[in-house]
């Protein structure tokens, strides 16, 4: 089993840096067991830099590297979005409103939002349109992690219509294939596939692209 790492240790040095983890329960010699200098960027440029980590844990050998990441902006606000079928079932065009949760130092945040179709109504319902009295009848939840994110969405008496995108497990359907919804870095966009359950003999499963797009 993977031995478990405190958080890492960073340590300013003006533009460049230095983070250290530690294996969990220390040792007798308090040494690093991965220690990494860093670059820090300018405006949205990405951070990166070089690592090295002692043998043990997961590996047999000392290793040494390069790495980057790219900060991501929050995916929050009034979004407009389609469903394009690539069963023959047209578009589906949808609002709403996402937001983003506070980074609490885990590997995810949580999304909450709305959704209402809007447009023509369509033969099948997938997404029920708003009600009498002109409120979303779809409730969002979710989950986001880097540029990876997870939408769960709930009809009015809270049964769940479809969960699009996955993270780390499959989705809660069972759904196959690639199930990734990504996000822009920019935090403009959510696209990937979506599958919609039977509902009838005349509605049947409809599969095809989500794109969510944030002004």
């Amino acid at each position: 089993m993977p031995p478990a790492y405190t958080p890492a240790i960073a340590s300013n040095l003006g533009e460049s840096g230095l983070l250290i983890a530690r294996r969990a329960g220390g040792g007798e010699s308090g040494l690093a067991d991965a220690v990494s200098s860093l670059t820090m960027p300018s405006g949205s440029d990405p951070v990166g830099g070089q690592f090295s980590n002692l043998a043990g844990g997961c590996t047999d050998f000392a290793n040494t590297g390069t790495w980057s990441a790219l900060s991501v902006a929050p995916v929050s606000g009034n979004f407009h979005g389609t469903f394009v079928s690539s069963t023959g079932n047209g578009t589906i065009e949808v609002t709403g409103t996402l937001s983003q949760g506070p980074n609490t130092g885990s590997s995810t945040a949580t999304l909450t939002g709305t959704l209402v179709a809007s447009g023509s109504p369509h033969f099948c319902n997938y997404l029920p349109p708003a009600d009498i009295n002109g409120l979303p009848q779809v409730g969002i939840t979710g989950v986001i992690s880097g540029t990876t994110a997870s939408l769960s969405l709930f009809g009015p008496d809270g049964a769940l219509i479809t969960q699009i995108g996955q993270i780390g497990q499959l989705g809660e359907l069972g759904i196959p294939g690639t199930p990734m919804l990504i996000a822009s870095p920019d935090g403009k966009t959510l696209t990937g596939p979506y599958t919609f359950p039977r509902l009838t003999n005349d509605c049947d499963v409809d599969q095809g692209q989500v794109t969510i797009t944030f002004p």
